[in-house]
């Protein structure tokens, strides 16, 4: 994952605290994803 993928990441994430909150959880769980499928990580 380049940093420029890293930054949409990041530019996405503060745009969804400013959605209402079921659009917003949605969102950071598909951010989530990303990071986690991207990195070989899961959260615990």
């Amino acid at each position: 994952m380049a940093q420029a993928d890293l930054d949409l990441i990041a530019e996405s994430y503060q745009k969804a605290l400013a959605l209402p909150k079921r659009r917003k959880n949605e969102i950071l769980v598909s951010l989530m994803n990303q990071l986690e499928h991207n990195y070989s990580t899961l959260i615990i």
